[in-house]
């Protein structure tokens, strides 16, 4: 049995580490091609942050527009083998198994059992709370003032430069020191994006399953389970804390062959994933997310390239792209708009209400540092002010300037009625 422990652990932490590797080698690329040092396009982040892949969904479920693919790969994964992101994928998650295995030797006979039970049930409904305000922050439009505070926003800053000190040292700080006491502790009590995603354990296609005459009462299953959660007093796992890591399966804690494992039935009758299966999926809709991100990108590149785009519009399109004005109507809600500034892949997101742009958020870009910060803090500002695209540039930001310009215009095409 602890040959089969041993080697699901391996597969998992080499998997664990690969993706975050990888998400290392984006932030990373990001700033060599923001140099100008490589020539591969840079993929957004978005998507795995606990912020922002709830504003992603958030977004794509009031106004079916995606702004990031790796949203919806999330999305689709948890929705047929439950929250697998947060137990093979997660950065954040993968820290703080990371922590955990170091700290081997500081563990207690209290370990992952530190906090008593009704305590522990109290602070993981904290994570719910933190969700409903980032919805809540989403649907009011003032997320984005709180980027201070975001994970994503602080990995990106830094290796930019403009690192949010306390939305990288917050979480990090709490999941590394809590993380010698107890496991994975932000995704029990604080992640906003655990709390989403876990909720599809309830629906998802493949669950964990235990076949109830094959257990031997051992409570391996239990002990394995880095989120405290009493699979062996269970015949089907739907709790909202599993995050599908697969660690209590058959094989893995459970000693008894085909007694515990992700199905989609019966152990006995339904269709059993195995952890090679999982992994397979697992790459290959986050490859085809990554590769729809950057054909995307392409695609823009040679749209926003071609001349006379503007001139395919009828003459009130045309005017009303530039300035709002009266008679010209606009559907309310969240329209994105891509263009080319300095590099393409500027992406923007346009708030209508009532034939009024009410905000602009840069959502994503790849325009150099040192030149787009005032540009982003100020174009966004001046258009909305003057609910017109005809605003002066920025001296030595023209280009930059001119694409927020034009991504806010591809974005109001969107909302004319």
């Amino acid at each position: 049995m602890s040959g089969g422990t041993d080697k699901h652990d391996r597969i998992r932490s080499a998997v664990q580490f690969a993706f975050f590797g990888f998400f290392l080698a984006i932030s990373v690329n990001s700033v060599l091609f923001d140099l100008g040092k490589s020539s591969i396009p840079p993929v957004s982040l978005l998507g795995i942050c606990p912020v922002g892949g709830i504003t992603a969904l958030y977004i794509l479920i009031t106004t079916g527009t995606v702004i990031s693919f790796a949203t919806v790969a999330v999305l689709g994964l948890s929705l047929i083998f439950g929250p697998v992101f947060c137990g093979w994928v997660c950065p954040l998650g993968t820290f703080q198994d990371f922590v955990s295995k170091i700290t081997t030797g500081l563990h207690t006979k209290k370990y992952n059992t530190f906090i008593p039970d009704n305590l522990d049930k109290r602070l993981r409904l904290m994570r719910y709370a933190v969700l409903a305000l980032i919805v809540l922050l989403s649907a009011l439009r003032i997320l984005h003032r709180l980027r201070e505070y975001c994970i994503y926003y602080s990995v990106i800053g830094l290796w930019t430069g403009f690192a949010a000190v306390g939305g990288l040292l917050i979480p990090v700080l709490i999941a590394a020191v809590t993380s010698v006491f107890t496991e994975r502790p932000w995704c029990k009590y604080l992640c906003p994006y655990g709390a989403l995603l876990g909720l599809t354990n309830r629906i998802s296609l493949f669950s964990i399953r235990r076949k109830p005459s094959g257990c031997t009462g051992c409570k391996l299953c239990d002990n394995k389970c880095p989120m405290n959660i009493d699979v062996s007093e269970k015949s089907i796992v739907r709790d909202s804390q599993c995050i599908s890591c697969m660690r209590c399966i058959s094989q893995s804690a459970c000693p008894v062959k085909d007694t515990v494992a992700m199905s989609s039935g019966g152990t006995k009758n339904g269709i059993v994933v195995r952890r090679k299966s999982l992994v397979l999926a697992i790459a290959i809709v986050f490859t085809l997310s990554v590769s729809v991100v950057c054909f995307q990108d392409v695609k823009s590149w040679a749209t926003n390239s071609l001349a006379g785009e503007e001139a395919s519009l009828s003459g009130n399109e045309a005017a009303a792209l530039h300035t709002i004005q009266p008679g010209v109507k606009y559907n309310d809600g969240e329209y994105e708009g891509l263009a080319v500034g300095y590099r393409p892949g500027l992406k923007v997101l346009v708030s209508v209400e009532n034939d009024m742009i009410i905000d602009i958020e840069v959502v994503s870009h790849r325009e150099t540092r040192g030149y787009y910060e005032e540009s982003f803090d100020l174009i966004p500002r001046l258009i909305i002010e003057n609910q017109s695209t005809r605003v002066d540039s920025i001296s030595g930001a023209t280009e930059t300037v001119d694409g927020i310009k034009k991504a806010v215009e591809n974005a109001l095409k969107k909302a004319l009625q």
